[in-house]
């Protein structure tokens, strides 16, 4: 079976003064600082997208976790 492609970045800048919200199974909601906005094409569509690291060592699309809520500003 073919691996779907990565999406493609396209342009990457800091994201100072922002989190991402996810919940947690016990109800509660974890803030994680974005590290970046990335502009994003994927399937023929862009987006922006704050990428925060959830897991070391790598930066994740906070926006394809299954967890994710929103972003907000600090």
């Amino acid at each position: 079976m073919k691996e779907k492609p990565l999406p493609r970045i396209i342009a990457i800048t800091q994201a100072t003064g922002w989190v991402g919200l996810f919940s947690e199974d016990d109800g509660s909601v974890t803030k994680s600082p974005i590290a970046v906005w990335a502009i994003v094409e994927e399937d023929g569509e862009t987006r922006v997208c704050g990428m925060s690291q959830l897991k070391e060592p790598e930066l994740d699309f906070d926006d394809k976790m299954s967890n994710f809520l929103c972003w907000e500003p600090v």
